[in-house]
């Protein structure tokens, strides 16, 4: 008998494509890469924003924590919950962030007009 006829059918496993592999790769590297990105603008970013340069320096701390928290936090949900829907519950909280962080104004401008100009400089 060959191995095939003595393996159960929930042990049968199909190999990944190459090509998913390497997408799956390529989206890990460019998540990661988003950590490190901010450092070498940290002087315009703080320029832009009139931030002082220790403001400027949480920039990335938090941005490197927040990832810490995360991986802490959530992907242990994955053994919990059935994947689609923590995937469903996170990017429907990933949105609410997101708008509420494009309705944020800044404080120094009184309008949102004033907000846009100084975005564009």
């Amino acid at each position: 008998m060959s191995r095939a006829d003595t393996t159960p059918a929930s042990e049968t496993r199909t190999a990944m494509p190459t090509w998913l592999v390497l997408l799956i790769a390529t989206a890990c590297a460019v998540v990661v890469a988003n950590l490190y990105y901010s450092q070498p603008l940290i002087g315009e970013i703080s320029a832009s924003l009139g931030l002082p340069a220790q403001s400027a320096g949480l920039i990335v701390t938090l941005t490197q924590i927040g990832y810490g928290v995360g991986l802490l936090l959530v992907v242990p949900l994955g053994d919990l919950y059935e994947n689609r829907t923590l995937v469903t519950v996170l990017l429907a909280a990933e949105t609410v962030v997101l708008i509420a962080a494009a309705l944020v104004t800044a404080s120094q401008s009184s309008t949102p007009q004033e907000n846009m100009r100084s975005a564009w400089r």
